[in-house]
C-alpha cells in the first residue's frame, strides 16, 4: 500500500456540565453574576493560571466582513471564557504528542478541554503514517486520554474552588475517570496538510475511507467499492484535492495548503471555537435533560398533598430550567449572522451528525412535561385545600349548631326552674 497519512494537527474536544459534580443545591450558573470582566480577574490571578480571556474569532483578524466565520451580533453572548494553565498535561503516544494548555467555561456553567493531539514534527519514521499504524496509535490515545482528562478537570475545579469570586465559590467533588467518561461529551478534528492524489486507486481509497471510519486493515481491505463511494459522497468540499467530511463524532478536513495560508489556519481555528460552544451547550442540555428526569421522578414518590415549600421549590426548579433550556436550546444560533456560506455548511453537517436539533426537541418535550407536572401538582395541592376548607367549615357549622342547640336547652330549663 502506497498511501498514507500526512502530517496531522488533531484535537479531541471534552465537555462536561459541572453541576454533576457540584455538592449540595448549589446552582454554577455563572450567566446570574453577569458573566463579567470581575470573574476573569479572578481566574486569571489565581496561581495555576497564566491568563484568562474571552474568545474570540481568529478568521475575522484577516476576512472581509462578508465572509465572518461566527456571529458578528452578540456574540459575547455565545463566546465562553477561556482560562490558559501555567503548567499544561503532556503526554505522548508513539510518534503523537498530547497537551492540554486551557479549559473553557461557559456562562451555563459548562466546561471544555481541548487536547491537542499532533504528530511529532521532528520524526523521521514516516513509516509510522500508514494507516493501520495511525489508526492504532488514535486508539491507544482515546484508551489513555480519560487519565489526563480527569486531571484537568480535578485541576479546573481546584482553580474555581480557590477563586475570590462568589460565583465560582462551589464545592466540587473530585470524579474519577469512569465518572469522567459517562458525563462527558466528546468530538474529535483533523487537519491534514496535504491533498488527495489525482489518481487515487481502488486500495489506497479503501485505506482513506478505513482511516475515516478508523477500522482496523482487516476490515478497510473488504470495503466494496459502494462502501467506499458511500463515504466519499459526504464530501462537503468543492475541489478536487480536498476532503471535508463529518462522521459520526469526528471530523475531517484534508487541505493542500492547511500549513502555506494563513487563512486556512485561521479558519480552521474558528471551526475548533464552533465545534467548543456547541459542545458546551450539548452539555448543558444533556445535564437539563438529566435534571428534569430525575425530578420527574421524585415527583412520583411525594405524598397526594404537597406541602407549601416544597410546592414552591418545585415552581423555583422550574423556572431555572426554563431559563438554562432558554439560552442553550436554539438549534442554529452559530449559524446566525455568519455570511461565510461553507462555513455554515460545514457546522450544519457536525450539527447533524452529534445530533442536536433531536436533543433540543428532547429537551423541549421534558421541559412540557415537568411544566405540566408541576402545574398539575399544583392543582392538585389546591384541590386538596379546597376540600379540606369545605370539611373544616361544614365541622364549625355542624359545631355552631350543636352549641346553639345546646344554649336553648339551657335557656328553657332556666325559664322553666324560673317559672317554679
Amino acid at each position: 500500500m502506497t498511501f498514507q497519512i500526512p502530517l496531522i494537527d488533531a484535537r479531541f474536544v471534552f465537555t462536561v456540565d459541572a453541576h454533576h459534580f457540584v455538592e449540595g443545591t448549589t446552582t454554577f450558573d455563572l450567566a446570574a453574576f453577569g458573566f463579567s470582566d470581575q470573574i476573569l480577574s479572578s481566574l486569571a490571578s489565581h496561581v495555576l493560571v497564566l491568563t484568562a480571556s474571552r474568545t474570540a474569532s481568529a478568521f475575522q483578524l484577516i476576512s472581509r466582513p462578508e465572509k465572518n466565520t461566527l456571529p458578528q451580533y452578540d456574540f459575547a453572548a455565545l463566546a465562553p471564557f477561556e482560562v490558559c494553565l501555567r503548567e499544561p498535561i503532556r503526554q505522548a503516544v508513539g510518534i503523537f504528542n498530547i497537551s492540554l494548555d486551557r479549559f473553557l467555561i461557559s456562562r451555563e456553567g459548562t466546561l471544555a478541554y481541548p487536547f491537542s493531539v499532533c504528530m511529532a514534527k521532528d520524526t523521521d519514521d514516516r513509516s509510522c503514517a500508514d494507516v493501520s499504524s495511525v489508526v492504532s496509535l488514535l486508539t491507544e490515545v482515546r484508551r489513555i486520554i480519560p487519565e489526563s482528562l480527569c486531571r484537568a478537570i480535578q485541576l479546573s475545579f481546584r482553580i474555581l474552588m480557590e477563586s475570590s469570586e462568589p460565583s465560582l465559590a462551589c464545592v466540587f467533588e473530585q470524579p474519577d475517570a469512569q465518572t469522567v467518561l459517562r458525563r462527558c461529551h466528546s468530538f474529535e478534528l483533523f487537519d491534514f496538510s496535504s491533498k488527495i492524489p489525482k489518481m487515487l486507486t481502488s486500495t489506497d481509497a479503501k485505506a482513506l475511507t478505513g482511516f475515516l471510519r478508523m477500522t482496523r486493515q482487516g476490515v478497510w481491505e473488504k470495503y466494496t467499492e459502494d462502501t467506499v463511494q458511500r463515504v466519499f459522497e459526504a464530501n462537503l468540499g468543492n475541489r478536487r484535492d480536498e476532503l471535508w467530511i463529518a462522521l459520526g463524532n469526528r471530523f475531517f478536513r484534508m487541505h493542500p495548503e492547511s500549513t502555506t495560508r494563513r487563512d486556512v489556519r485561521l479558519w480552521f481555528e474558528d471551526l475548533h471555537l464552533a465545534v467548543i460552544i456547541l459542545l458546551l451547550k450539548i452539555a448543558g442540555l444533556e445535564y437539563l435533560c438529566y435534571s428534569i428526569r430525575e425530578s420527574l421522578r421524585k415527583d412520583q414518590f411525594r405524598p397526594q398533598f404537597i406541602p407549601r415549600n416544597q410546592l414552591s421549590e418545585a415552581w423555583n426548579h422550574l423556572v431555572e430550567i426554563q431559563n438554562a433550556t432558554a439560552r442553550a436550546a436554539d438549534p442554529r444560533f452559530l449559524e446566525r449572522n455568519v455570511t461565510h456560506s461553507f462555513f455554515r455548511n460545514v457546522l450544519r453537517a457536525i450539527e447533524d451528525q452529534l445530533g442536536y436539533q433531536d436533543l433540543v426537541e428532547n429537551a423541549s418535550r421534558l421541559l412540557a412535561d415537568y411544566r405540566a407536572n408541576v402545574t398539575a401538582m399544583a392543582s392538585h395541592s389546591s384541590a386538596l385545600s379546597a376540600i379540606d376548607v369545605a370539611a373544616s367549615t361544614e365541622r364549625l357549622t355542624r359545631l355552631v349548631l350543636w352549641l346553639t342547640a345546646v344554649a336553648l336547652i339551657v335557656m328553657g330549663v332556666q325559664l322553666i326552674l324560673a317559672l317554679r
